[in-house]
């Protein structure tokens, strides 16, 4: 019975970190592609002359 509590405690553990990395990895490229959006938002309002808060 131990044996399975571990089994069964070893496998939550695996799936849990998995899917944290593959969260954090999703996330990280929203981050990334929302920074690359202000940037070009931020070059077109430079083009325009147009003071930034930023």
């Amino acid at each position: 019975m131990q044996i399975v509590l571990t089994v069964i405690t070893v496998a939550l553990i695996v799936v849990v970190g998995t899917a944290l990395l593959i969260g954090n990895k999703l996330v990280d490229k929203m981050v990334h592609k929302d920074s690359e959006e202000a940037e070009a938002l931020l070059a077109q309002a430079a083009a325009k002359g147009q003071r930034t808060s930023a």
